[in-house]
């Protein structure tokens, strides 16, 4: 259970980071851009960095995070 709920947290932030930039970026390069075409934009880019990059990332963290500390 911690395991996951450290995982989402990662993703949420990451997320949320890439959303935030990207609009920025968009609305400072492409001001006149509309809306379905700013998302679609968005999307093609953030969800394979989430699949491919961010999600497997953050699983490897959570699983170090969660791990028994090993006795000596």
């Amino acid at each position: 259970m911690k395991f996951q709920l450290i995982r989402l947290f990662l993703v949420w932030l990451s997320v949320f980071v890439l959303v935030t930039a990207g609009l920025l970026l968009l609305a400072h390069f492409a001001p006149g851009m509309s809306l379905w075409l700013r998302s679609f934009v968005l999307t093609v880019i953030i969800v394979p960095c989430i699949m491919y990059f961010i999600g497997p990332f953050a699983a490897r963290i959570a699983r170090q995070a969660t791990r028994p500390e090993e006795q000596p």
